[in-house]
C-alpha cells in the first residue's frame, strides 16, 4: 500500500475512505481488471471461421499477459486464483465467474468448429473445451515464470495439433 500511496501522490486515508480497507481494494480491483480485460482476451474467439487461427490468437493474447511489462507477471485472474481464492471466498467467486465466462467461450468455439468439420469431433466438445481450460491456465501460469517465449508458443501449437490435426 505504502508503494500505491506513493505512485499516486495521495494519503492513505484517501484511499481508505473510497475503498474501506485493503480487502476491498483489491477486490475492486481485480473486477475491474476482468471488466476491462477479458473481453479484449476472448474477441478471437468469436466468429463462425478459421477456428484454428481463433484460437491460437486467443492462446498468443494469454502468452503476452505474461510479457507486457517484461516482469512476467502473468495474469491477475490466474495469480489470485493460484494464491487467494483458498483464503478469500468472494475473491474465489470472482474467478471462478471468469472462468466461466471463458469455459462458455471455448466450448461455443469448439462446437461451432466441430459442426463445420474443423474441429475434431471424436472427442466431446465439453471433452476438449476442458483441455483448452486447462492449457489457458497453464500457458497463464507459465507466463509467470520466465518460461521463452518460444516455448510457451510452441505449447500453443502442440495444443491446436491435438484439437484439429490429432486424428
Amino acid at each position: 500500500m505504502d508503494k500505491l500511496v506513493s505512485k499516486l501522490g495521495i494519503n492513505r486515508a484517501s484511499l481508505y475512505n473510497t475503498f474501506g480497507n485493503k480487502r476491498e481494494f483489491f477486490s475492486q480491483a481485480l473486477t475491474f481488471y476482468m471488466e476491462t480485460r477479458l473481453p479484449d482476451l476472448l474477441i478471437p474467439l468469436h466468429g463462425n471461421d478459421d477456428f484454428e487461427d481463433r484460437l491460437r490468437q486467443f492462446f498468443n493474447g494469454l502468452i503476452s499477459l505474461g510479457g507486457e511489462t517484461n516482469r512476467f507477471r502473468g495474469c491477475f485472474v490466474i495469480g489470485s486464483m493460484a494464491e487467494l481464492s483458498a483464503l478469500e471466498p468472494r475473491l474465489a467467486k470472482l474467478c471462478t465467474d471468469t472462468l466461466n465466462v471463458l469455459e462458455k467461450d471455448l466450448r461455443a468455439l469448439v462446437k461451432r468448429g466441430q459442426k463445420a468439420g474443423e474441429i475434431r469431433t471424436e472427442i466431446n466438445a465439453d471433452d476438449l473445451t476442458t483441455m483448452l481450460i486447462s492449457s489457458a491456465i497453464g500457458l497463464m501460469t507459465k507466463a509467470r515464470t520466465k518460461e521463452s517465449p518460444r516455448r510457451l508458443k510452441a505449447a500453443v501449437e502442440l495444443t491446436l495439433y491435438f484439437a484439429f490435426n490429432g486424428k
